[in-house]
């Protein structure tokens, strides 16, 4: 079924946490395998903790205070420094992070992350020659397919990577996914950055991502898929999903390519990430909501 087919490539960017693999890709990496389709899930998030320090790299993906930050510096390579404000927003950042309040906080930023210095460091440096390598790798795959999925502060890093592979691959399929892409949010994402994205998985993706994938190997049309966007000329259409009704549908997650890149890394570096555990779903829903 799959012949002659390129991978699907999975990303998990950062700023996700590094104990541990996501769920999210997971089952899409074994929806994948269900359908014959070759699919890779590159963990990106790993490589640049490696690179930053464990310890930098965690402030960025636990500590709220800096959330808004941590999309900053992807941003601006997304967008441009100037269009975001220029020089100035890093001091407002700094301003930010030195209120007492933030000072007294019960989780401590490191003095190098308020240190306009570093901040500069990262934005104008390391990040892009992060993205530069990251996107020597993934262009080497030579997938028809790059997906991605954004909890919290995972947006930004993806979009810029995607807009890089779209730069020099523009017939490659991108997708996205995941709770800070859900609802209106990913309806604007779509309309606002159409070069850059192909289509949103809005809600629960077993089902569409199935669907999506049975429309790709048989070279059928992808628009209007129900929970996945698309573009009718300048307006973003879509046909609404529905919620997992039966949980059976939802194959057990795929982990391997989550250790197989720690362990790509830990013998380039020697860093080893440990695991804090293993994702697993039993339920789903917010009962809360109900």
């Amino acid at each position: 079924m799959s012949a002659g087919l390129p991978p699907i490539v999975l990303m998990q960017m950062p700023w996700a946490a590094t104990d541990k693999p996501s769920i999210a890709l997971g089952i899409l990496k074994s929806l994948c395998t269900s359908h014959s389709l070759p699919c890779q899930v590159f963990y990106p998030n790993l490589d640049l903790a490696e690179v930053m320090s464990s310890e930098l790299y965690d402030q960025f993906g636990n500590n709220l205070t800096l959330y808004g930050l941590s999309e900053y510096l992807f941003a601006a390579d997304l967008f441009g420094i100037n269009t975001l404000g220029g020089e100035r927003t890093l001091d407002v950042f700094g301003e930010a992070l030195n209120l007492p309040d933030v000072a007294s906080s019960s989780m401590k930023i490191p003095k190098k992350l308020k240190d306009k210095g570093y901040l500069l460091h990262l934005r104008d440096y390391l990040l892009p020659a992060f993205l530069d390598r990251l996107t020597t790798r993934l262009l080497q795959e030579e997938a028809t397919v790059f997906g991605f999925t954004a909890t919290n502060n995972q947006v930004m890093s993806g979009l810029a990577i995607a807009k890089r592979l779209k730069a020099l691959r523009p017939e490659v399929i991108t997708i996205f996914g995941g709770a800070n892409f859900h609802g209106t949010m990913g309806l604007e994402y779509a309309r606002a950055l159409p070069g850059i994205i192909d289509h949103i998985f809005v809600g629960e993706a077993e089902e569409a991502f199935s669907e999506f994938l049975i429309r790709l190997v048989e070279g059928r049309e992808l628009a209007g898929i129900p929970g996945v966007t698309s573009m009718a000329g300048e307006q973003v259409a879509l046909t609404p999903g529905q919620p997992l009704e039966d949980m059976s549908l939802s194959p057990c997650p795929d982990y391997d390519d989550f250790f197989a890149e720690a362990e790509r890394i830990r013998q380039l570096s020697g860093k080893v990430f440990p695991v804090e555990f293993l994702p697993f779903e039993g339920a789903r829903g917010c009962w809360w909501g109900e």
